[in-house]
């Protein structure tokens, strides 16, 4: 559903179309109002907060937002995928949220830089919290390596740096199977969102959920194409 280029226009189709409001598709208005914009407290909040507020040391950039977390959660929980790849680290934190979420998934975390390799995988033993933590030269290497044991592949972009986005979108192309799930954070920022509105013009992408702060696009071929703004 295109809005225009009115940031005004955009503005009113958020607050609109957030409260389902104009949203024809039962599907996405399920979407909507019972996972993206639900308000009811879930089971495992409480312990994540509590590991989180009881760890010490972490440094600033691997901060996750409550609001984004919970809302991973909900996301991870409402699709139960068996495989799970997240495209840079968040520490473990975001991990965490997705681990408590779908606790039989396997997670595999992509991450370039040696130092977070080490970091994030001390952080969630300490944590009991189990993912794969790969080491990778290029995300094409990794990427290729996850493809190989889904047919439908739950793909996580947390926000990185700027120059770990070089080449990304071309990578991605070849995750976009049908009833792929694909979540990328940071939208709000120039390079993400270059990325994010590379990944939607794709027709593949069946549909689109810009939150202003991630994104959701969804490759289930029974859908129409529609882009949503909430």
């Amino acid at each position: 559903m295109s809005t225009g280029k009115n940031p005004r226009i955009k503005s009113w189709t958020r607050i609109w179309q957030r409260r389902g409001f104009g949203v024809h598709s039962p599907y996405a208005y399920r979407l909507i109002t019972e996972v993206l914009r639900e308000k009811a407290r879930f089971y495992a909040y409480d312990e994540i907060q509590y590991i989180l507020n009881n760890s010490s040391g972490q440094r600033a950039d691997y901060k996750v937002k409550k609001k984004r977390g919970r809302l991973l959660f909900r996301i991870v929980n409402r699709y139960q995928p068996e495989q799970i790849l997240e495209i840079g680290s968040s520490g473990g934190v975001t991990t965490l949220y997705i681990q408590r979420a779908c606790s039989r998934a396997a997670i595999t975390i992509l991450e370039p830089r040696s130092a977070r390799v080490e970091d994030t995988r001390r952080w969630l033993a300490a944590r009991n919290c189990v993912a794969e933590v790969v080491e990778v030269k290029t995300w094409k290497e990794g990427i290729k390596a996850y493809l190989q044991k889904t047919e439908r592949p739950f793909i996580l972009v947390n926000h990185m740096r700027p120059y770990m986005y070089e080449g990304l979108a071309e990578v991605l192309q070849e995750a976009l199977h049908p009833y792929a799930v694909v979540i990328v954070a940071g939208i709000g920022y120039k390079t993400p969102r270059k990325l994010w509105r590379s990944l939607v013009s794709d027709t593949r992408v069946r549909v689109s959920m810009d939150m202003q702060h991630s994104g959701l696009l969804l490759c289930n071929p029974k859908l129409n194409k529609q882009n949503y703004f909430i």
